[in-house]
């Protein structure tokens, strides 16, 4: 299995692809400051964020992720790297609590999930999933293909401190600063179909 050099810090990966060498080459994660702190990463993949956050010093990680397959790689990642500070959770960000499910028209940089009666993945609110897993809101790191409109209009998103928002192509964007405003927020990176906010509470 390969050893990436992930900003410094050696981390075992049962595959590597462009998402991975992408997280193991961001100076943007390099700076962030995370020595004791909690962390939400939702939409985490297969733990690639995850992980980095952890060995770079997080507390506790809190890895979000709907999809079983990528869910699956990333547990084995996390064993493979002995990390035990990170909690792996499968769950979807939706609106409301009930059951998601991922839609066919799924694209290069991820999949997406919506409330469905016939889903078979667990979905929830930001609120819901921070008073169910007991998340102490601190940091959280948000990329996931669309759910990112239902987490950063929750009412619990003003309990966190800072926020790391990564688009593709979302039409809310443009609201961003309604969304949070009580954050100071600036963007590090951009690209024809992806852009990245590094957000600050006032």
């Amino acid at each position: 299995m390969p050893i990436v050099d992930c900003l410094g810090k050696r981390i075992y990966f049962l595959l590597v692809d462009h998402a991975v060498i992408a997280t193991c080459t961001s100076w943007e994660f390099d700076a962030l400051d995370l020595e004791g702190r909690v962390v939400l990463d939702i939409g985490a993949y297969v733990g690639n964020t995850a992980m980095l956050f952890a060995v770079k010093g997080a507390k506790k990680v809190f890895a979000v992720e709907p999809d079983p397959s990528f869910f699956a790689i990333m547990v084995e990642n996390l064993l493979l790297n002995n990390l035990s500070n990170v909690e792996p959770i499968n769950v979807a960000i939706t609106p409301k609590r009930g059951f998601a499910r991922k839609l066919p028209d799924t694209s290069f940089y991820g999949t997406r999930f919506i409330l469905a009666n016939d889903g078979d993945v667990l979905g929830m609110s930001l609120s819901d999933l921070l008073e169910t897993y007991n998340i102490e809101p601190d940091f959280m790191k948000i990329n996931c293909e669309g759910c990112e409109e239902y987490a950063l209009r929750d009412p619990a998103v003003s309990s966190f401190r800072e926020i790391l928002v990564d688009v593709h192509n979302w039409s809310g964007l443009k609201n961003l600063a309604e969304v949070l405003q009580n954050f100071s927020c600036r963007l590090i990176k951009s690209s024809d179909v992806f852009s990245r906010f590094h957000c600050i509470k006032r």
